[in-house]
């Protein structure tokens, strides 16, 4: 991991938001909304950015937009499958970062709103593979009970197609982005290990699908709204999502590189 990248990366998003800081406490959201907001609260987790108060202005933007069922909505008038189309996937980001960059002295309201979007989480219907993966992660994250994280694990499980992968939807080809998301949901929430059957496949699927540069491929089928420019990932028009499904796969591939290294010889 080439750590000065990370850390640039970790700046470049907090940069966007230094200016915004008032507009986000008094509960105004940015393009892409709550969800759009989480996603980079989660890069800054990965990268190791302790809470400060561009982190604070977010997460009470973040919690005045969670809707009267619990949930967050995905933050986009038109649907754009995969990153943002779906309350479940922005639900259970938000919870993540609710608990990671939780205000102290609003603990207890953070609590009830966990609660709530765990409540809701168990209700809802998941309709596309990420749905069912993200509503998986989520149920972990709100601290669901064992029961409940089984059943949703079991329903991921049984989305696994012959070649190892998932697919956005029913209708669709396996896929290194759902795929991603599922094995790192099944993995992160414990309901599996790497030594699984359904996480090996689906790891030989991911290699089976990577370009000679490290990239995965996906076609975008999203409304183009932004005028095209080129940022040096390959495919084109299909670098946005391909750029996703990219580091989706790595950090699935990563949690196999991580039990490999302790991992008894006779079981690699």
């Amino acid at each position: 991991m080439n750590e000065s990248v990370e850390k640039e990366q970790a700046m470049q998003m907090k940069a966007q938001w230094i200016g915004l800081q008032e507009d986000f406490l008094q509960g105004m959201l940015p393009g892409g909304g709550a969800n759009r907001l989480a996603e980079n609260l989660l890069g800054l987790k990965a990268a190791g950015h302790p809470p400060d108060s561009v982190t604070d202005a977010a997460i009470v933007a973040i919690a005045a937009a969670q809707d009267p069922d619990g949930s967050w909505g995905s933050g986009e008038v038109q649907h754009r499958p995969p990153i943002a189309q779906s309350p479940v996937g922005a639900t259970a980001k938000i919870i993540r970062v609710m608990k990671d960059y939780a205000i102290p002295a609003r603990a207890q309201e953070f609590a009830q709103r966990i609660e709530r979007a765990r409540a809701w989480l168990v209700k809802t219907k998941p309709v596309t593979a990420e749905d069912y993966s993200m509503r998986l992660a989520g149920l972990y994250y709100a601290g669901a009970s064992q029961a409940d994280i089984k059943q949703s694990a079991r329903s991921l499980l049984e989305l696994q197609r012959p070649d190892g992968g998932w697919g956005g939807n029913p209708y669709m080809k396996s896929d290194a982005f759902a795929t991603g998301v599922a094995l790192t949901s099944l993995i992160e929430s414990n309901a599996i290990t790497t030594t699984h059957s359904a996480f090996r496949s689906g790891v030989d699927y991911l290699l089976s699908t990577q370009f000679p540069d490290g990239s995965w491929y996906m076609r975008s089928r999203s409304m183009k709204l932004q005028p095209y420019f080129e940022s040096g990932f390959p495919f084109g028009h299909d670098q946005w999502i391909s750029t996703a499904a990219t580091a989706w796969a790595a950090q699935a591939i990563a949690f196999e590189v991580s039990a490999a290294k302790i991992r008894p010889a006779q079981e690699r």
